[in-house]
């Protein structure tokens, strides 16, 4: 008969169960979000760290994907990925992170991230940036 302390049999079981998947947590532009159109960056961030070596954005839905004018990034801690873009005025974009045939994004463990979509829009005309006259007297 074989004895398992009790710590053998936590290692037992915690090798044995499976490893829960990394998420996405936040994103810029948040999803269902309005914002201005020009320049921007598009930021996504994970509930741990991802590897680095592969990536999977896809287009969501009839929505459209950002232009980037910049390749994506992971940052240092793995945590997030950035990409420049140029929005276009009154537009609805839609960013797909995995799906059921792209699983890309990993977790450093190898876990493909549960697929998510982030769909948000630009204002049609950009916000007016006015200049109030100097008051009088305060040059």
């Amino acid at each position: 008969m074989r004895i398992l302390t009790l710590a053998a049999a936590a290692a037992v079981l915690s090798a044995a169960a499976p490893q829960s998947a990394p998420s996405v947590v936040d994103t810029w532009p948040a999803n269902g979000a309005t914002v201005s159109p020009g320049e921007t960056t598009i930021r996504i961030t994970f509930s741990e760290p991802m590897a680095r070596d592969g990536m999977s954005l896809t287009v969501a839905g009839a929505a459209e994907f950002p232009k980037p004018t910049s390749p994506p990034q992971f940052s240092a801690d793995g945590l997030s990925l950035s990409f420049k873009a140029s929005l276009q005025p009154g537009k609805t974009y839609g960013i797909g992170v995995n799906g059921p045939s792209h699983k890309n994004f990993r977790s450093d463990k190898g876990v493909p991230a549960t697929p998510a979509v982030v769909i948000f829009k630009t204002h049609r005309n950009p916000p007016l940036q006015t200049r109030l006259p100097p008051v009088e007297g305060r040059g």
